[in-house]
């Protein structure tokens, strides 16, 4: 991906990005052009501030990005199948694992590269999130007559963005997403998210916790996954 600032005056498709981040909610204005990503503007409110901007400003449909309070994720093994079939494989996986879960949104994907017509077992990771938690997302958006086209997990944005380098999108990388609140550390294989862990945090500066936290998803992923992050 590559980043821009838009000449003065240039009138582009526009697209509006919202990401949840603890107390803050960040807006970002951008379009793109011949393959990059141009950044119009960007703000940042306060959660509390967020409703009132949405009810003065016209806006696009919108693309979401949420740090969710609970999530749901493990690795299952599939035989290989067809997108629509494997995707009710790992539907019905989710709902026998976590049975309380009844209403859901989820993603998935496969760590390892793949080829046409290649047999046997292969590992697919998955993310679901209770739709409750969604609806209270769009519902916020809908109050104001604004439409929340895309909604996103934060591991899984970002994830595109080691997808995106040459250097990175082809290695396994343990990368640490940090809050206020608590520490997101996500595993990426290839370009896709295969592991999710969130710890909590005693705010902004890396602490010793932290370390012991990390070094511990390190030698987890090695021992359990079998697969050893840079």
């Amino acid at each position: 991906m590559q980043w821009a600032t838009c000449p003065e005056g240039e009138i582009l498709s526009k697209q509006v990005a919202v990401s949840f981040e603890d107390s803050l909610v960040k807006v970002v204005y951008a379009s793109s052009d011949k393959g990059r990503t141009v950044i119009q503007k960007t703000t940042v409110f306060k959660d509390e501030e967020f409703d009132s901007f949405l009810k003065t400003t016209r806006l696009p449909d919108l693309t979401v990005v949420c740090h969710f309070k609970r999530f749901y994720s493990d690795i299952l093994t599939a035989p290989p199948a067809k997108p629509a079939y494997l995707k009710k494989i790992v539907e019905a996986e989710i709902r026998k694992r976590f049975p309380e879960l009844h209403d859901f949104s989820y993603f998935y994907s496969i760590p390892a590269v793949t080829t046409a017509g290649e047999k046997g077992l292969r590992d697919v990771f998955f993310f679901a999130v209770d739709n409750k938690e969604l609806n209270e997302i769009v519902e916020r958006f809908n109050k104001y007559g604004k439409s929340a086209k895309y909604i996103y997990p934060n591991v899984l944005t970002l994830s595109h963005l080691i997808k995106s380098s040459d250097d990175l999108k082809s290695k396994t990388v343990l990368s640490l997403l940090i809050s206020e609140k608590d520490r997101t550390l996500f595993l990426v294989k290839n370009g896709n998210v295969c592991f999710v862990r969130v710890t909590p945090s005693l705010g902004w500066e890396i602490t010793d916790i932290d370390i012991d936290n990390i070094n511990m998803t390190v030698s987890y992923c090695r021992q359990n996954l079998r697969l050893y992050p840079e």
